[in-house]
């Protein structure tokens, strides 16, 4: 290998052997950097990368290679170049006047095409800002690097799942075995009832979480108002959020004002603005390892997320195989437990809470699963809107072929033509990017009202950034394929009446384009057609009863055991007694829990069988025989009900039915416990009982008529007639029996309602975003139909002058539509079918694609196409024959 000379001049030829710097990088070094210090820069690059390769490896070498390289992008380094002519301050003025000049002239189109770039960029600003402010939660705490949740995963007879809540007794048991842990805090959902209060008039509930000390080392959220540390100085104390504060009080006189038995001490920040975390309420009183059992089974996980800030320079890895030793031992523990399930602990780290799939994981958040479906959502948008605004672009473009000659012509280049056509579509593509952050602007505020998840009104520079290089990839690809196209053909082919092959090959390039993005639409159309059918489907599933002039009422109770919740004073007895005897009140019944409200996910066990397999899972409410009366019309008896009127037994649903029955015995002849020795019949049968989700999960459910237990929930039934009047009588009753409580009857009719709220937000943000595809789609067809009505307006009056009439006009205009949306059609409404039937969740009530769904989508999106068109022939036909024609 030859040395390298004191001038350097062979520095680079002894290296080129072996050692190799990366060819891409090296090129572009020589192609920046000024020849007079190439060779001595190169070499001392090259000497370094073979010292890096031989030292750190050829991976490290090549970053360090490429790193180097770009820090040479400097003036003192790269050459020194001049503007050329053709991009001169005089050509940049003529290039814009032009421009500005053709932008008028097709001024219709090329509005609609920017409103359509702008609105698809709006609709995918709002889902990346929705992603990206989920990823903005819990960024802003101190050292929330070193902060994580103890979450659960659970195996049990029913699967592996994971869980945000975790077992009480862990708490204690963390504290005294790991000393890596530097603070430890929890937040408790102990289970109680919402407390009501009447706030301005209105009678309001809310959840009263509780928290230990160190909760506030984790999180130090902003204090509004108080000091954090009142709320440990009295039982009674609460911290409010801000928003709770806004809405009922004032800065002035919140704190010290009395909340039933809480007092207010301080005002915090909204945690679902800054974190996974939602509470309204704060309070210190949080259960500890020295409850009841209740409470503190390691069976028990419903009641407490727990959080751990881990000592500096700890090893999370550590961490974990102590946590796993700690749930072994647990499991040991429990072996041979009723449950049979075993547990293990799981470190989260905070920063990745807000995109946990875990069960309970508080707030309304934008999990994994929905951001990856908004990401393939604002593809398909970028897609529709990119395809839109080049085919209008090209379309724009093969009107100009004479213009395009006269330039040559006179002289213009090939780069000039290519610049002029760069000019344009970058001009429309800015006036897009800029009229798209508008909207998002304009609308951003609605959206974050309604949404359930946390949005954040403003953009990053980034998402800027981002979509501004989209708009100008746009805009360079539809001004380039154009620009190429004519700046290639001779002057005397651009003159020429006959299409060239050429010309006929960017035509067909364009309608190739067309049917894509017509394509690509009806199957967006399809796929909304049929979730909207779907949120139909669940939206107007029907219940067992309809809650018409019912109210339930939730009496005070205390937690007891496992099994029921029994009422804490015989006073409820009394009460429920007297209520019976008012004139307007035709039935009382008590119940578990509120309507439609189950008591957990239950196990149950099978008499005829044994081990695993007799065991199986369901949702469950408990309910007195008093409520046969409200649910009589919906139940399919086995039996005479009256048969077992002193023993409890279930009525069931269609799902119960399905996972419960087994070729020994069916849900008519088996009998079935709840983890005690006492086994229970069914009894019954009512199809349309659902306790889950009303709009994906159509779990096994069973209501246990129980006339042994008490309850702290009625639910009353009122003569209509007299409705307002008795609700005073049941007022008055109710303050003589609990005069420390407050009187708070829920309407059940508006309670069954407000089980598909959630659900109804999310249909609205979809029609929202279907409705913005649909306006997108349309904005371009509108475009196309201007455009194609524009460059034959000259045969539409000539026909018109030979006697040609609207109906022979529209033929003319709408043929190539038609094979246009029938290729779209047999392409997109398979691919709509395919994509439903195997993507969709496991909704309520399955909506079955039929052939005439798919028709009923094709011919509604047909006609909307074929409207458009139809209108601009209209107004192409009504034009004077004698103007259009008047220079011919």
């Amino acid at each position: 290998m030859e040395q390298r000379s004191e001038s350097g001049t062979s520095k680079s030829s002894g290296l080129m052997e072996g050692n190799q710097t990366p060819r891409f990088w090296r090129k572009l070094f020589k192609w920046f950097c000024n020849d007079s210090l190439y060779e001595e820069l190169q070499g001392d690059l090259e000497e370094a990368y073979k010292n890096d390769t031989n030292t750190r490896g050829a991976k490290k070498a090549r970053a360090i290679y490429r790193k180097e390289v770009l820090r040479m992008i400097r003036p003192s380094v790269t050459k020194k170049t001049k503007l050329p002519h053709i991009i001169s301050q005089a050509f940049i003025f003529h290039y814009f006047k032009v421009s500005f000049r053709n932008l008028k002239k097709h001024f219709a189109y090329s509005t609609l095409n920017v409103l359509g770039f702008a609105a698809a960029l709006a609709v995918c600003l709002f889902c990346i800002n929705a992603i990206y402010s989920n990823h903005q939660l819990d960024q802003k705490f101190t050292d929330k690097e070193r902060i994580y949740r103890v979450s659960l995963k659970i195996n049990d007879q029913f699967g592996p799942k994971l869980s945000a809540k975790s077992q009480i007794p862990l708490a204690n048991k963390l504290e005294t075995t790991l000393p890596e842990i530097e603070s430890l805090g929890l937040i408790q959902m102990q289970g109680e009832p919402m407390s009501a209060y009447l706030l301005k008039g209105q009678r309001v509930t809310f959840k009263v979480d509780k928290v230990n000390e160190d909760f506030f080392k984790v999180f130090d959220y902003e204090m509004i108002l108080g000091n954090v540390n009142d709320l440990f100085t009295n039982p009674s104390n609460i911290i409010i959020t801000k928003s709770m504060m806004d809405k009922y009080f004032t800065p002035e006189t919140v704190i010290g004002k009395k909340l039933g038995k809480y007092i207010v001490s301080g005002v915090i920040e909204d945690p679902s603005k800054v974190s996974h975390l939602h509470f309204e309420i704060l309070n210190s009183q949080f259960k500890d390892h020295t409850a009841s059992s209740y409470y503190t089974s390691w069976n028990s996980y419903y009641f407490q997320q727990l959080y751990i800030k881990l000592q500096p320079n700890t090893s999370p890895a550590l961490v974990s195989e102590k946590l796993h030793s700690m749930a072994a031992e647990v499991n040991e523990e429990l072996k041979g437990n009723k449950q049979n399930a075993t547990y293990d602990f799981v470190l989260e780290p905070l920063t990745s809470l807000a995109q946990s799939d875990a069960s309970f994981n508080n707030a309304v958040l934008l999990n994994s699963n929905a951001q990856k479906g908004a990401k393939v959502l604002i593809i398909v948008l970028l897609a529709i809107a990119a395809f839109n605004y080049t085919n209008l672009a090209m379309a724009g473009a093969l009107s100009r072929t004479k213009e395009v000659g006269v330039r040559k012509v006179m002289g213009s280049k090939r780069t000039q033509l290519i610049i002029q056509f760069l000019i344009e579509t970058t001009l429309l593509t800015l006036f897009g990017f800029v009229f798209g952050l508008l909207i998002f602007w304009l609308l951003a505020p609605s959206f974050a009202s309604f949404s359930d998840f946390t949005f954040q009104t403003t953009l990053s520079f980034g998402q800027v950034a981002i979509f501004f290089g989209f708009a100008l990839g746009v805009a360079l690809i539809s001004g380039l394929i154009p620009g190429l196209f004519f700046s290639r053909i001779s002057v005397l082919g651009l003159f020429k009446t006959n299409v060239s092959k050429r010309k006929l090959s960017l035509q067909t390039l364009k309608k190739g384009l067309i049917i894509f993005q017509v394509s690509l639409s009806l199957l967006v159309f399809t796929l909304g057609f049929i979730l909207l059918r779907q949120a139909h489907l669940i939206i107007s599933q029907e219940t067992p009863y309809t809650g018409e002039n019912m109210v339930a009422l939730e009496l005070p109770y205390e937690l007891n055991n496992m099994k029921t919740i029994e009422a804490s004073d015989s006073l409820n007895t009394v009460f429920r007694n007297e209520l019976s005897r008012l004139s307007g009140v035709e039935l009382v019944a008590g119940l578990g829990s509120m309507p439609f409200s189950p008591t957990g996910l239950h196990a149950i066990k099978k008499h005829h069988l044994s081990g695993s397999d007799a065991i199986s899972s369901f949702k469950l409410a408990y309910a007195d025989s008093s409520f046969l009366n409200v649910l009589e019309p919906s139940i399919e008896w086995f039996a005479k009900k009256n048969q077992h009127l002193n023993t409890p037994y279930f009525l069931v649903n269609d799902a119960f039915d399905r996972a419960i029955s087994d070729t020994i015995k069916t849900i008519r002849e088996g009998a079935y416990s709840l983890g005690t020795d006492e086994y229970y019949p069914v009894l019954g049968k009512i199809s349309n009982l659902n306790l889950g989700d009303p709009a994906t999960e159509n779990s096994p459910s069973a209501i246990l008529i129980d006339n042994s237990s008490g309850y702290s929930t009625l639910a009353i039934k009122i003569t209509e007639t007299s409705f307002g009047k008795t609700l005073s009588e049941m007022e008055e009753l109710f303050v003589q029996h609990f005069p420390n409580q407050t009187f708070y009857p829920i309407f059940v009719d508006d309670l069954m309602e407000s089980r598909l709220g959630q659900f109804k937000n999310i249909v609205k943000t979809f029609i929202f975003i279907f409705s913005a595809i649909i306006a997108i789609t349309l904005m371009g067809q509108i475009g196309m139909a201007m455009y194609s009505a524009q460059t034959k307006e000259k045969e539409i009056g000539i026909r018109k002058v030979l006697g040609a009439s609207f109906k022979q006009i529209t033929g003319l205009l709408l043929k190539g539509t038609y094979v246009q949306l029938l290729i779209a059609g047999l392409i997109a409404c398979p691919l709509a079918y395919y994509i439903f039937n195997e993507l969709k969740p496991d909704f309520t009530v399955p909506l079955q694609v039929q052939f005439y769904h798919l028709l009923a989508a094709f011919i509604s999106f047909a006609l909307l196409i074929i409207a458009l068109i139809t209108s601009q022939t209209w107004k192409a036909s009504n034009a004077n024959p004698s103007e259009i024609l008047r220079n011919e």
